[in-house]
């Protein structure tokens, strides 16, 4: 892809590492990037040649920035979940917000007095990104993994969704991207990962990919962070986050499976995840 920064068939790296073969993961049917945004007309037609029914978009539309597209016209946004299911095999693109008001409250909770009345007055003279910058700041000593486990904590109806769209054959093959296709998107494909029975170090190694994938964009990445007042670990995707979140779910929940089912996850729609990415 020239245009679609960090994209990636998941079952390519999954079954190069996975030396141990334990799971097999089909090819071609789960798929993870950057935004699209600034897709070019080659990079869709790739995408189509993938025979890619939904694209899955993680991020904050309200918040994060993005470029008009010419990838709606093959993949318009519609609502989740689609209340027209007369052309399941339509193309599409659903928005799944991690970042809802849920976590947002989670986040904002954790400051002090003085910063909630900072971030009301940011809010009230349209300094935005300041008011970001406040509530973020908290996160700098928690690294990724704190915020990978506070979206497993706070986001878990929106995890359930992006989950169950992957339940339905009709929606396969799917792309799952959020602004680097690292952080968001990492959690996600991670649990999917985890529900195939995929080895860890498998699993944290598909994750430490985005490495390369970003890297001819990094000081984009640096500045993107940087306005969120955020740096360090949080600009790269260290094996370390990664694995750091799937002993937090084994320690707290016992396993991915038990997390998904406190979620609303169940187990039944567990085996069609399996089903549908397993050989």
């Amino acid at each position: 892809m020239k245009s679609i920064l960090n994209f990636r068939d998941v079952g390519e790296p999954v079954g190069a590492n996975d030396q141990n073969n334990t799971e097999a993961l089909k090819k071609g049917l789960l798929f993870r990037s950057a935004e699209p945004d600034k897709a070019t007309k080659e990079d869709i037609e790739q995408l189509l040649n993938f025979n890619i029914h939904t694209i899955v978009d993680l991020r904050a539309r309200k918040y994060e920035s993005q470029q008009k597209s010419t990838l709606t016209t093959n993949f318009p946004m519609v609502k989740y979940p689609r209340g027209d299911h007369t052309n399941c095999t339509i193309r599409k693109t659903v928005n799944i917000n991690l970042m809802e008001r849920k976590i947002r409250r989670n986040y904002i909770s954790k400051t002090s007095f003085y910063d909630k009345l900072k971030i009301i007055g940011y809010l009230a003279s349209c300094q935005k990104m300041n008011a970001v910058r406040t509530v973020y700041r908290h996160l700098v000593p928690r690294g990724l993994t704190g915020m990978y486990t506070d979206w497993l904590n706070f986001s878990g109806d929106q995890i359930c969704k992006v989950l169950e769209l992957m339940t339905d054959e009709a929606n396969l093959p799917i792309l799952i991207h959020c602004k680097h296709g690292k952080d968001r998107t990492g959690v996600i494909v991670a649990l999917v990962l985890s529900i195939c029975g995929v080895e860890e170090e498998t699993i944290v190694h598909e994750y430490s990919v985005s490495q390369v994938g970003l890297a001819s964009i990094h000081t984009s990445v640096v500045d993107d962070f940087k306005k969120l007042g955020l740096a360090g670990e949080f600009v790269s995707a260290p094996p370390d986050a990664m694995r750091n979140m799937l002993k937090y779910i084994k320690q707290k929940h016992g396993s991915t499976e038990n997390y998904l089912v406190g979620i609303g996850f169940d187990l039944d729609k567990q085996k069609l995840i399996r089903k549908n990415f397993l050989i």
